[in-house]
Formats: structure tokens, sequence, C-alpha cells
């Protein structure tokens, strides 16, 4: 079996220039980097049996008083915990869950926290995993998703990483990568990416900046053929309105040329040994890929609810403590 790493980073952001209060409904929640944690930690584990949740964190993090939980998480083997002992810039962090890619891995996907599983992505994710001949997984779902800024997406991206390392002229080490992110920071990302958003592209730590830095690592220093083992999945909830300026439903990329997948194609891929339940619930509580939510209450219920070994070892770490109980609403 392939091992996969799901790829996240946690931190306390206090800077918050970027209002993103038009489609996220949690933007001004201290506590939304929080609030899946445990909903992620099953569902990961479950959808994808042979993978492990590294979750990034700066060292300041542990004066938070849920560190505690990161810890039993990690004691449990839910997650797999990594203390970055370095200073950090606003949303920089977001840059560190690039260096799973570095470890020992056949896959590596980066996930956002505020965020979870969909049975699509599971699908796309699975057929990137099956198909074994793509380099790069992508995808994107809302009309927001149709600008070049967008082309590759931070929170839905995955590597293959025997076949990039294979390839693909990689750095040596994550910080390498981090050095060209630090390079490029002093410059204008995309001058004419949306002119509502040129502000946050030219310090370190801006909002966005992972994505940026995933951009012009992997498309705009690269040739067609490169672009070519981009495994784009374009899906696009029915309810959703494309961007102005584009007509009909957009499923391809139209700044670069990036393969993408049919959703036909996906409806073929098999979830073999996923409880049926789990991606009942998983589909219930989320529309497009990327979509913040707040798993704490109703939907946390409904998946400790199911009688799996996995769900009543975290039920045991979530019983024990009240504040838990409290805070995730159980």
């Amino acid at each position: 079996m392939s091992k996969v790493i799901l790829s996240y980073s946690l931190f306390d952001q206090t800077d918050k220039k970027f209002d993103r209060s038009g489609h996220d409904p949690f933007n001004k929640n201290a506590n939304r980097y929080w609030m899946n944690l445990p909903f992620i930690s099953i569902v990961n584990k479950l959808c994808f049996p042979d993978s492990e949740t590294y979750l990034y964190v700066p060292s300041d993090l542990k004066n938070n008083p849920m560190f505690f939980f990161l810890e039993q998480l990690n004691d449990a083997k839910f997650i797999n915990l990594q203390i970055v002992n370095k200073p950090h810039t606003g949303t920089e962090p977001t840059i560190w869950r690039m260096a799973a890619l570095w470890e020992k891995t056949d896959f590596c996907f980066c996930r956002d926290m505020d965020s979870i599983l969909s049975p699509t992505e599971v699908k796309s994710m699975l057929h990137f995993i099956n198909t074994n001949n793509y380099w790069i997984h992508n995808i994107r779902s809302v009309k927001q998703h149709n600008v070049e800024g967008t082309s590759i997406m931070a929170g839905l991206c995955g590597f293959n990483a025997p076949l990039l390392k294979e390839h693909l002229p990689l750095p040596n080490s994550f910080e390498q990568y981090e050095k060209f992110y630090k390079q490029l920071s002093k410059k204008r990302f995309f001058l004419d990416w949306r002119k509502d958003l040129q502000h946050i592209a030219n310090k370190d730590g801006q909002w966005g900046c992972d994505q940026e830095t995933l951009i012009n690592f992997f498309i705009k220093t690269r040739n067609q053929a490169t672009i070519n083992k981009i495994l784009d999945t374009y899906s696009q909830p029915p309810s959703n309105r494309v961007a102005p300026g584009f007509k009909g439903r957009v499923k391809r990329n139209d700044y670069y040329k990036l393969t993408s997948v049919d959703i036909s194609t996906l409806s073929n891929t098999h979830m073999t040994g996923i409880d049926k339940n789990i991606l009942t619930i998983m589909d219930k509580f989320i529309v497009w890929s990327g979509q913040p939510v707040n798993t704490s209450g109703g939907a946390l219920k409904s998946l400790l609810s199911l009688p799996l070994p996995d769900i009543k070892k975290m039920n045991d770490i979530l019983q024990k403590n009240n504040k838990l109980k409290t805070f995730y609403k159980i």
C-alpha cells in the first residue's frame, strides 16, 4: 500500500489584514482552526487507512490553552505533531505544510484546517493515487477558483513524491523551498491577479503567500511538459455561478493547460472499505471543496455515534475532559 501524508498547519493568527467575510462565515472566529480537529482526525484515518495526518505548529502555540488536545491526539496516533522552532510572520506557517513532501512518503496532500474532506475530494485523491502517473494533484470547485492566482489551491493540492523527485528539479530540502518563498515575497507576485487582492502579495507572511509560492514554483517557472503532469479536478456544485466574464461552466484551467479530470471518471473510482455512513455525514456538511465549515456539535455528534474502533478512541479522549466536551459541543 502507498504511504500517504495529509499535511496541515495550525497557528494562532492574530494579524488579520485580509477580510474573507464575503465567503467565510467564520472569518472573525478566533477558534476557527481548532473547530474541526476531531472530525478531521477521524475522517482522515478512516478514508485513508495507510495515511498519517501531519500537523505543523509553531512552538509558541504551546501557550494556547487548547495545546494539550494536540498532544493527546499525537499520543493516540491521530496526528503526527510537528513543532517548528522558528520565528514566523503572519500566515507564514501555511508554507510549512509543504515540508511533508520531503518526508518518506509516496503521496502528500496539503489541506486547510477549516475545511473537511468531501466524498468527491476523496475520489479525486484516490484517482490520483491509483493512476500513479501524474506529479501534482489539484482541486478547484467554485467561481472564486477561476482566476490565475487559483490555478493551484494551497489547501487542495497533492504531490506524487517519488515521481516529482525523479523528474522535477526539487530543492534538496524544505528549507530551500522556503528560501524560494522568501525571495519571492520581496516582489509582487501577480500584478494582474485580482485588483482587490494585490495588497497581499508584497510582504512576508501575508494571506495567500503559500498559494503564490506554489504557483510560481510549480507552474510559472515550468515548461508545458511539466504542466501536463498536473491533474486538475474541477468540481463545481450545480448551485454555484461562474465568475463574471466566463461563459458557461468552466471545466478546465484557462490560464495554464492543466490536465482535467472528467467528473464522470471519478464516479468509477471505488471507495472500498470506507463506511458509507461516514461518506453520508461528510457529504451533508460540505458543498464545495475547501469550504470553511464548523463540524463541532451536530456533525461531530453524528460521526461519534458510529460504532467504529477509531471513533471509540476519539470519544474516550473527548468525554474525559469537560473543556473539550464544551468546546466541541458534544
